[in-house]
């Protein structure tokens, strides 16, 4: 799998050879610390990945996809094995090879008896198992001569890794969860694994911080998403779910401390992907305050400081973003904060006379600077007015007051306009390149900034419909307000629409767990996973969903207490 210091570019023959295909077994049970995963270590001397803490795991071999196994194991059978992966054929050699490295790198075995009872005792294999090690027997003779099956279904399809390319051992990899059969006991191979620990995934996260517990990027990754988890079974259910199993793919940026690996999810993967098809891992992964950078031909961003702290998830930085060129005039789409700083970047990095302001809302961070910029340009300003002109909102003027529903043609380029109220009631999305490319401001970002909305029902029912609304664009990329650009639109859409549907279920648990009702109390519930400190910045968003629930008749406000209508 990946190394945590990538090389920066590899040769072309490295950077083409295909990655071999590999099973992993992520092996629980509950335990006196909660969950715990069973971590093995590779010896020092181990040409790949020595030192680090590992799941058991290895190479799917030619073996392994014999159709002799097909009545020698049970559970999934490979026309299913295939549909979970969404391949056509040699899925379930993948399930075979993560049983087979599992019993030979932990003494683990995930077979049952001729009665069909699940193997207790595996050490009673102990002499096979060696045998398999040396090479000297095969998983399907010991099967064979003991009139054992393979239980498949004990392993649950958990995730899908490709090591990045350029590097000289690639792996394509799909991880199982799975929990050990009760009694069976662990033991490291002593051959490529010295050492073995059950350990909570949260303890070894923070040894691995401390350079304790050393791990691959993939691993680290695995038990960040398992930290969550308190229990198995809350694992096994969460791995059953029905959802998608992304083939996650590392790539290689650079941020102010050197190399760094990034995979999908991450808020930078996007861009980074789309800036350096070469892979050369140059690009950086980081926001830069004041430096313009360039996203495609045309298109560059400048990013402002943030104008509130950003210890709440908050991606830091507000976005500038420069459209055109010196032929056409530079539109601008959202100014900024009345910042001196970014205001003399925007100027003197503009690649052309700005002739056209945009702003997608009049919240301060994004359209602050709207009056200084267009008095220092000469720049049209565009956009529409705040219904109700205070906090959070300016009360600008507009040269061209926009409606939500037109498309402009400035300097030769098209530029659809969207109305999509919700974060603000005056907020607006932009549409270029045929709607390939949306600019979405606040109302769909990176962090939590999009979620946010005024203190009333109405505001809450718009932003649903406003997800709704954008999903009409065949959009390649989302330019958000904040963060790094976004790729799958659509996907973007759904979660915001999911996020909105788990917070408000989040408001309904509060009112049935809350004593007082008081919106204190309510907003420490439903806000639980928040800090303390930026809680208060919420309270208008609770409001909203209390209201918006209140105007369905499931809730009942008295005085200062907000209850469930039974």
């Amino acid at each position: 799998m990946a190394d945590p210091t990538p090389a920066l570019a590899g040769t072309a023959s490295q950077a083409n050879s295909p990655p071999r295909p590999a099973a992993t077994v992520i092996l629980l049970r509950d335990g006196d610390s909660g969950l715990e995963l069973l971590m093995m270590r590779r010896v020092e001397a181990s040409a790949f990945a020595g030192g680090a803490y590992v799941f058991p795991g290895g190479r799917v071999d030619p073996a392994d996809q014999s159709e002799h196994w097909l009545s020698h194991a049970h559970g999934i059978d490979p026309i299913e094995a295939n549909a979970q992966f969404g391949i056509t054929e040699g899925a379930n050699g993948y399930w075979i090879a993560a049983i087979r490295e599992c019993f030979e790198e932990s003494g683990l075995l995930f077979a049952t008896d001729s009665s069909g009872h699940l193997v207790i005792d595996s050490s009673r294999f102990a002499h096979d198992r060696a045998a398999l090690i040396a090479h000297r027997t095969t998983l399907l003779e010991i099967i064979e001569r003991h009139q054992l099956s393979l239980s498949l279904d004990r392993l649950i399809y958990f995730s899908h890794w490709i090591t990045q390319a350029g590097r000289p051992r690639r792996f394509d990899a799909r991880f199982f969860i799975a929990a050990v059969p009760s009694e069976q006991v662990a033991s490291h191979d002593g051959a490529e694994l010295d050492h073995h620990v059950w350990i909570n995934p949260v303890q070894a996260l923070e040894q691995h911080r401390h350079g304790d517990f050393h791990m691959l990027f993939p691993t680290r990754r695995t038990l960040e998403e398992l930290a969550a988890f308190g229990t198995v079974a809350e694992v096994l259910a969460y791995a059953r779910a029905d959802r998608p199993r992304l083939a996650m793919t590392p790539i290689s940026a650079m941020g102010h401390a050197g190399p760094v690996l990034l995979a999908p999810g991450d808020h930078p993967y996007a861009e980074v992907s789309l800036l350096d098809p070469d892979k050369t891992g140059q690009v950086s992964c980081e926001l830069r305050v004041g430096a313009l950078v360039p996203l495609q031909a045309g298109l560059a961003r400048i990013t402002a400081p943030s104008v509130h702290p950003v210890h709440d998830g908050t991606v830091a930085g507000v976005n500038t973003y420069l459209l055109g060129n010196e032929r056409s005039g530079i539109i601008v789409i959202d100014p900024g904060p009345d910042d001196a700083g970014h205001l003399a970047a925007i100027i003197a990095q503009a690649p052309g006379a700005i002739r056209w302001i945009l702003c997608t809302h009049t919240h301060r961070a994004h359209a602050g600077a709207a009056y200084a910029l267009a008095s220092a340009t000469g720049a049209q300003l565009l956009g529409k007015p705040a219904p109700r002109p205070g906090l959070p909102d300016l009360p600008l003027a507009f040269d061209q007051e926009l409606s939500g529903d037109e498309t402009l043609v400035l300097g030769g380029l098209q530029i659809g306009v969207l109305a999509t109220p919700g974060h603000a009631a005056n907020h607006l999305c932009f549409s270029y390149a045929q709607g390939a490319l949306i600019f979405t401001g606040d109302h769909i970002a990176q962090g939590p900034h999009s979620a946010r909305t005024p203190a009333d029902a109405q505001a809450m029912i718009d932003l649903v419909h406003s997800f709704a609304q954008l999903a009409q664009f065949r959009a390649a990329h989302i330019a958000p307000g904040h963060g790094f650009l976004m790729a799958h639109p659509n996907e973007m859409y759904e979660r915001a629409l999911t996020d909105r549907i788990g917070r408000e279920n989040r408001v309904l648990r509060a009112l049935r767990e809350s004593d007082s009702g008081k919106l204190e109390s309510l907003l420490d519930l439903a806000y639980h996973d928040l800090p303390a400190a930026v809680r208060p910045r919420w309270q208008d968003t609770l409001l909203a969903h209390l209201r918006k629930l209140q105007g369905e008749g499931r809730v009942t406000q008295t005085k200062s207490r907000w209850r469930l209508i039974a």
